[in-house]
């Protein structure tokens, strides 16, 4: 036996082992039907949840047996996330005419966010403190 045979008997096993893993994950898939609510953790409830020891068992216990959400980025936003561009939020501008792709949908985002929050708060104004939690 040379070295290079326990080189491949190594890959061989390691390869196994990753179709296993797959495996268990796929079954674990099968048994798992509810997709994580939105609706029912929303953000403040999660926060409320963060608090004490038995929220945080029961949202881990939910997350763990429901499929996550399906939440889709702008094409925009979701390429500076997969290219990790650390300029993101500094390549932000001003000038309406060079506006960048990202920056016109994180806008728009933002205006729909404080627009559902002024709309479940029944209000007309948020303050800037308010739309920086936002």
């Amino acid at each position: 036996m040379t070295e290079s045979d326990g080189e491949d008997r190594w890959l061989e096993d390691r390869s196994s082992s990753y179709s296993w893993t797959n495996q268990v994950i796929e079954r674990l898939k099968e048994h798992i039907n509810n997709i994580f609510s939105l609706e029912e953790w929303h953000n403040n409830r999660i926060i409320q949840a963060l608090e004490t020891q038995e929220g945080i068992e029961e949202l881990i216990s939910y997350k763990l047996n429901t499929k996550p959400a399906e939440i889709q980025l702008p094409q925009a936003i979701s390429l500076k996330f997969k290219y990790f561009d650390i300029a993101f939020f500094t390549s932000f501008t001003n000038n309406k005419r060079t506006t960048p792709a990202h920056q016109s949908e994180f806008t728009k985002m933002l205006k729909d966010a404080i627009n559902k929050y002024k709309d479940k708060n029944k209000l007309t104004l948020v303050d800037r403190v308010t739309r920086d939690r936002i």
